[in-house]
């Protein structure tokens, strides 16, 4: 592992030297690993080498949010000096996004209107491939007072909505997740007003109800609402079902109560389980139910729809099933008919880790995410739960291909194990901001 170290250390040492290079992501995971002192030489470092667009892209891999807890104050003044330091509408409106909790209130106004008149639109599409921006709308609004979302709800809906006016509402509520109680209130009357009644826009209310029209909504629903309906609303509520409606509602897709022709695709059931574990439904179905999907999805599914099947339904598995599902997903990986194992190291937890062979599992996954230039994290910190040895198994096959991989391959690979990186190799991640300082 010492001497792989010393490679992709030598080898990143010549990258960052090159006058052409400026490696974003690997700053930004060396401003974490270092702290904040260096940190702040890193940020004024950058400032009087790099291009704007680059240092816009690094302003906004900070990733900073006010609800998760102030960085050290230090780097988030370099950070705002950095944003304001922007004059490219496209630079400077997502930086102050990112930094939006740390900017004056006329900086926010600013990006804001930018947004309001589509100078910085949230979906340009004006490009080849639409690009959404709603997260730097939404980091923006975050920070904001309430007028403001209520400023844009209201402009939005008259400039761009053909939906009704108040499912239309719902939805773009939902897209910038502001709920005030009396608008929540107002538009859970409108949904159940008219001859539809209740409108299928009510999914985007269950979430934000308070008490009351929770308790109501259901028994409303189970009163008024059809069948296949009723399934497709009790989908969005997380608590107040009995056990039988939810046995009942992992039991029988969606899809299939209403009639689909797509009823019997295994499509079709790999999505409702995953709806069904994303909305904690699975972990609350009988065990008998659990079963049955899992003996189906290793029957009668195969290849992709198989192993998101079988994904959806890991958090709910027995230990032997567990194995048995996990050893399905490596050996479609191995088939060549699947795709989905370097996504489920992330979804396990650490008790499910523990009732794995994760040993025997790494050295399927290990190949695999190297040929696919892969080193997510969630494996490294399985890996890293599980032993010392696993762990700097994965880190020297990671280092490994970084070393044999062009510039800017290398580099990509190398931001991404910086922190694991420096566990193992106190002074991997200084020596590297050493050199990016250069003496500065």
């Amino acid at each position: 592992m010492e001497r792989r170290t010393s490679l992709l250390q030598a080898a990143l040492l010549q990258d960052i030297a090159r006058p052409s290079v400026e490696p974003v992501s690997l700053v930004s995971a060396l401003i974490r690993a270092c702290g904040p002192q260096i940190g702040v030489r890193l940020i004024d470092r950058c400032r009087e080498a790099w291009a704007g667009a680059s240092i816009a892209r690094l302003v906004q891999s900070a990733g900073w949010r006010a609800d998760a807890g102030s960085p050290p104050p230090p780097l988030v003044e370099r950070m705002v000096a950095a944003a304001r330091g922007l004059t490219e509408i496209e630079e400077r409106v997502p930086s102050f996004c990112a930094l939006a909790a740390w900017i004056h209130e006329d900086e926010r106004r600013q990006a804001f209107e930018r947004f309001k008149d589509s100078s910085y639109p949230r979906t340009d599409y004006a490009r080849a491939k639409p690009v959404w921006r709603g997260d730097s709308l939404n980091a923006l609004l975050r920070a904001s007072p309430d007028a403001w979302k209520e400023e844009w709800i209201a402009d939005h809906l008259t400039r761009t909505s053909t939906r009704p006016a108040w499912t239309a509402e719902a939805m773009e509520r939902d897209t910038i997740g502001h709920w005030p109680q009396d608008a929540t209130r107002r538009l859970w009357v409108a949904a159940w007003t008219g001859p539809r009644a209740p409108n299928t826009a009510l999914i985007f209310l269950i979430g934000h109800l308070p008490g009351d029209l929770r308790e109501l909504t259901l028994e409303r629903l189970r009163r008024e609402a059809p069948a296949p309906m009723r399934s497709y609303f009790f989908a969005y509520f997380r608590a107040g079902l009995t056990d039988d409606e939810v046995d009942e509602l992992v039991r029988t897709p969606w899809v299939v109560a209403r009639g689909s022709p797509l009823a019997k695709e295994a499509s079709a059931i790999a999505r409702h389980l995953e709806s069904m574990q994303d909305h904690g439904h699975l972990g609350r179905a009988r065990r008998a139910r659990v079963d049955a999907w899992f003996e189906w999805a290793r029957s009668s599914a195969e290849g992709y729809w198989q192993d998101r099947a079988l994904e959806a339904l890991l958090p709910c598995l027995a230990p032997t099933q567990l194995r048995q599902a996990i050893a399905t997903i490596l050996s479609n990986e191995m088939k060549g008919i699947g795709d989905r194992a370097a996504s489920f190291a992330d979804r396990l937890t650490a008790d499910e880790i523990e009732r794995l062979s994760v040993l025997q599992v790494a050295r399927h996954l290990l190949p695999r995410a190297v040929d696919r230039h892969t080193p997510w994290p969630g494996l490294l910190a399985a890996a890293r739960r599980c032993s010392r040895e696993l762990w700097e198994q994965c880190l020297e096959r990671f280092a490994g291909h970084a070393v044999q991989s062009g510039v800017d391959e290398r580099l990509r690979v190398a931001a991404a194990l910086v922190d694991d990186m420096e566990a193992r190799t106190p002074g991997f991640a200084q020596a590297l901001a050493e050199a990016l300082l250069g003496g500065h």
